[in-house]
């Protein structure tokens, strides 16, 4: 009975630092995935994960103060690894954002599922061409190799929060500003041109309504940037999807 509830014990730990890191993900773990769906994926992981990760072993179970340390502890460990995909996500959604305030877009807001919040037809645009490139690299791959791979870095029970964790938490965070504002910058830099000249016309003619001529023009500008620099922006999209397991990893080793 002892070995039995010791191995529920560990497969239990398995599933907390799974859910925590799939919670990140929106389309394997975001809120528009069902519950159970999600608990059942994190359940499949999580049995596929055992049998190839180095769990510690023992002959008895652990008293039940110490399993709930332990479900702390593994819990901490998905949610700092889930914060690397999660700073992944933010930057683009903050992208959308920064073009779509330049571009006029913001009186439109709606609910946007795929990132949980309200945005606009362009941030909903961005977000799912975005996502779709992330599929199309096998990024969701990617993440589940890397779960499994946190578990060989740092085994169960065995997690403690260290200064280098903290350090490379802070440089992330403050890399998806900067990151969200060079994929931003040219569709801004190019609304910026169109607003000088709109305040230059006024000058001459005052008479015009800038304010009902500017608002389409911008729009339709701005759509029309965005699939020219889009050539430019993959790049870094890429970038961003192929580095979001390897900060996964660096941020719990």
């Amino acid at each position: 009975m002892s070995v039995s509830l010791l191995r529920f014990q560990d497969f239990f730990l398995v599933l907390t630092r799974t859910l925590a890191i799939l919670a990140a993900v929106p389309m394997l773990g975001g809120r528009v995935i069902p519950n159970r769906v999600r608990v059942g994926l994190g359940v499949l992981i999580s049995m596929a994960i055992i049998p190839w990760s180095p769990i510690p072993t023992g002959d008895a179970a652990e008293p039940f103060a110490s399993f709930l340390l332990n479900i702390g502890r593994e819990l901490m460990v998905g949610v700092i690894a889930a914060l690397a995909v999660r700073f992944a996500f933010n930057t683009i959604e903050m992208a959308a954002s920064l073009m779509s305030q330049s571009s006029g877009f913001t009186s439109g807001a709606v609910l946007n599922p795929t990132l949980e919040n309200s945005g606009t037809a362009f941030d909903q645009f961005y977000t799912l061409m975005a996502m779709l490139i992330f599929l199309s690299l096998d990024g969701h791959h990617q993440i589940l190799r890397a779960i499994a791979r946190t578990f060989e870095l740092v085994p169960l029970r065995s997690f403690a929060l260290g200064a280098a964790t903290q350090e490379r938490l802070l440089q992330l965070s403050a890399g998806v500003l900067l990151s969200a504002v060079q994929m931003a910058l040219p569709l801004m830099a190019t609304m910026l041109i169109v607003e000088a000249a709109f305040a230059l016309m006024v000058r001459v003619a005052p008479q015009i309504n800038v304010f009902f001529l500017g608002e389409p023009v911008k729009a339709g500008l701005g759509v029309v940037t965005l699939s020219l620099v889009l050539p430019i922006l993959l790049p870094s999209l890429i970038n961003l999807f192929n580095a979001m397991p390897i900060n996964l990893i660096h941020l719990i080793k």
